[in-house]
């Protein structure tokens, strides 16, 4: 099935978006520091409409060398509960707004061996 979209026709209805984004990333590390849980809250304020928080939960897995000193992958799955508390007024229950998702990162240490 394929829908055809016309975007950004009218150059009048284009508009500046402005916004204030302040978010934080909080980790607490357990078993040897090979796992993490991943809090990451953010609150958006966009120019002319009420703010919205996100909440973000991920537990983190760090793959270290034999030594267990240097990480040399880490893998995280996560869920996003966007606009969790539904202050933008959207009629899309709370299961409807979550984001699921697997990152999949290298550590510096590695990409500039």
């Amino acid at each position: 099935m394929v829908k055809k979209y016309n975007a950004y026709t009218d150059a009048g209805k284009i508009i500046d978006y402005n916004q204030l984004n302040v978010f934080s990333n909080i980790y607490y590390l357990f078993a040897e520091g090979t796992t993490a849980l991943h809090i990451f809250p953010s609150f958006f304020k966009p120019k002319g409409s009420h703010g919205y928080v996100d909440m973000g939960i991920g537990l983190m897995f760090s793959f270290k060398d034999q030594k267990k000193e240097k990480a040399k992958l880490n893998l995280e799955t996560y869920v996003v509960s966007t606009d969790t508390f539904g202050s933008l007024g959207s009629d899309n229950k709370l299961w409807d707004r979550n984001e699921f998702g697997v990152r999949v990162t290298l550590p510096f240490n590695r990409l500039f061996k």
